[in-house]
């Protein structure tokens, strides 16, 4: 009789079908069509419940081929993966496996496909890819990481010269993972894996080469500029008197990048809130403790007994959902701030909050320029790393950097200084909504919310353009620190230009 013989694909479809006869857990088939080297995989716990973590002895099965992995992250229902970045066969089944080191049965706990292998390159393009890849360099915790474990980059510019940039990416091996259109922004972003072919400096030389009008950098991530009871002191900070509410003379839109904003809270009854998410269906969003206080600090109208009103009652509210959970962490990536930034520019905002800090990177400023350019108005933290070194944007001339002082006037122990540094604001032990009721919370963007409420205050009451507020907040501070601006508390203590 012949032999018949079972390719690949033939072996893992029967593998999975005897699984189902003799009911063995099989674990979860993923709903993706391929995952490339390096892509993350999350698989349910249900066939490992009880398991210590430390007892994890995961595997990716290639057919008899086992590769181990270590989990990234583990919760009680599910955990996270990165598939192998060498060795992995193009268009093949794969199956994640718990192999116990007891020698006791494998758990089934997910199966998919990997992508096709892309084709051959011509022979110029992979004499040039040879002679160019350098070992790579791995991500880094602030950076998206590429599926070939490198740093991802984002390209943004004008449609046509992204045309230009991404022909010259396909001739150096590069890989452009997505491309995404900001229309008020008027610029095209390419997400690209750079996969050891150059160096970002050598990436940004080759455009300028060619004559491609294009930023490039690192994809970063960003985090809230938050820190860790106190007497509702913040508002006569600013010059309010106790218990004094201050509306807006006329409604001003106020974008704010961050968590969601809970809008269920008394403090916000009544505020006029619109939202909207730039987050992937697969990301997990943010706490809304952050967004809501910042929130509640600008626009609060108060008189829930527990929390003072906000400093610019009467705003409106643009909130854009950027802040997802990763690893523990909450961050923003640079690729859904440039989203936020354009929905809230389309959106017509005249003033946006960015109580957000991170290092400096040239797509987000040329982001930056362009909303300037537009005439919107934004502020941003300081950081709270206590490095002497303003935090990005807020460190950019463009933005007004925020710091933060307490009720005695002193600068927040956690704040970074230097030379970017503008204004400072409240922002230690001031009291926010949650819904486990108020509590008190410090950092630099708390500051930011109020400073960007005393903005709004000035907007309302027909200050406009960056350089006449910059000029009104310089006429009405109150002096920190050394005369003149210095490096701690910029131009010094915010306070609302003739009070309310």
């Amino acid at each position: 009789m012949a032999r018949i013989g079972l390719t690949p694909l033939r072996k893992g479809a029967l593998r999975l079908v005897l699984a189902a006869l003799l009911a063995v857990p099989a674990g979860e088939v993923m709903a993706r069509e391929c995952y490339r080297p390096g892509e993350i995989v999350d698989a349910p716990m249900r066939n490992l419940r009880g398991t210590d973590r430390a007892a994890l002895h995961l595997s990716v099965d290639f057919d008899g081929v086992m590769i181990p992995v270590r989990p990234l992250s583990v919760t009680a229902n599910r955990l996270r993966v990165r598939l192998p970045s060498r060795g992995v066969p193009g268009d093949a089944l794969f199956w994640l496996r718990h192999v116990p080191a007891d020698g006791g049965r494998d758990v089934l706990l997910a199966s998919g496909r990997t992508c096709a292998a892309p084709p051959t390159a011509p022979a110029g393009q992979a004499a040039l890819s040879r002679r160019s890849r350098r070992p790579l360099e791995r991500a880094t915790a602030s950076d998206v990481a590429a599926p070939s474990g490198a740093p991802e980059y984002l390209l943004a510019g004008r449609a046509g010269a992204m045309g230009q940039a991404e022909a010259l990416l396909t001739e150096t091996g590069a890989e452009v993972l997505r491309r995404t259109d900001l229309g008020g922004l008027g610029l095209r972003m390419l997400a690209v894996d750079l996969r050891g072919t150059m160096t970002l400096n050598q990436l940004r030389a080759a455009l300028a080469r060619r004559g491609v009008a294009a930023k490039a950098d690192r994809h970063t991530v960003y985090r809230a500029a938050q820190g860790g009871a106190a007497l509702n002191w913040a508002p006569g900070l600013v010059g309010l008197m106790p218990g004094q509410s201050c509306r807006l003379r006329r409604q001003v839109r106020i974008g704010l990048i961050d968590g969601p904003v809970d809008t269920g809270l008394p403090a916000l009854a009544g505020v006029p809130v619109r939202a909207t998410s730039v987050l992937g269906s697969a990301d997990h969003q943010g706490s809304p403790d952050h967004a809501t206080g910042i929130a509640a600090l600008i626009a609060s109208p108060g008189g829930d007994g527990a929390l003072p009103a906000g400093i610019a009652p009467g705003a409106q509210i643009y909130s854009v959902v950027a802040f997802a959970r990763s690893g523990g962490r909450e961050v923003a990536r640079l690729e859904n701030i440039a989203q936020a930034m354009d929905w809230l520019i389309q959106a017509r905002v005249e003033l946006i909050n960015l109580s957000l800090s991170g290092p400096p990177n040239d797509t987000l400023a040329e982001i930056v320029r362009l909303a300037d350019a537009q005439g919107i108005v934004m502020l941003a933290a300081a950081g709270n790393g206590g490095q002497p070194g303003v935090a990005y944007p807020a460190s950019d001339s463009r933005v007004i950097g925020i710091t933060a002082v307490d009720a005695a006037r002193r600068l927040y122990r956690r704040a970074n200084t230097g030379a970017d540094v503008d204004f400072a604001a409240p922002g230690v032990d001031v009291p926010v909504p949650t819904r486990r009721g108020a509590a008190h919370r410090s950092g630099t963007s708390y500051a930011t919310g109020i400073a960007t409420a005393v903005v709004a205050q000035m907007m309302a009451r027909g200050v406009q353009g960056r350089a006449a507020i910059v000029a009104g907040l310089r006429d009405a501070a109150e002096d920190l620190g050394p005369p003149g601006r210095d490096d701690q508390f910029g131009w010094g203590l915010l306070r609302l230009p003739d009070g309310c």
